[in-house]
């Protein structure tokens, strides 16, 4: 289902994220009303087993550039290259594995969210 169909469904107070691979499926989720768009896979990962070819930082970098809704990045991202993420204009990222695979739960998702904190003072 499209953004646009979603927003008519859920209204215009409620958000509406759109995955995308490419800068012509994000630009077509931004034009059909999406608020944010999650975007990968960045890199190779195993939680997806649907994720396709990772699309990588140059990529994304792409499509932020292209969009003017805040774009999060998508697959593969871990401890090790977040910050790249957000260098590339990412909004924000999303984990699983580098989470759910730790060892430390709490300790991992604690330093995922410093680096990021870092990553956007260097931006």
């Amino acid at each position: 289902m499209n953004a646009a169909d979603v927003r008519r469904l859920i209204g215009p107070t409620r958000i509406v994220g759109v995955s995308a691979g490419t800068i012509e499926e994000a630009l077509i989720a931004e034009q059909d009303g999406a608020d944010y768009i999650g975007v990968g896979s960045v890199f190779a990962t195993s939680s997806k087993s649907d994720a396709g070819e990772p699309i990588g930082i140059d990529s994304l970098r792409s499509i932020v550039q292209k969009s003017s809704i805040p774009v999060v990045a998508i697959g593969g991202i871990n401890c090790f290259n977040a910050a790249e993420c957000i260098s590339a204009g990412s909004a924000g990222i999303a984990v699983i594995s580098a989470i759910l695979a730790s060892p430390n739960i709490t300790q991992e998702a604690f330093e995922l969210s410093s680096l990021i904190k870092q990553s956007r003072k260097s931006v």
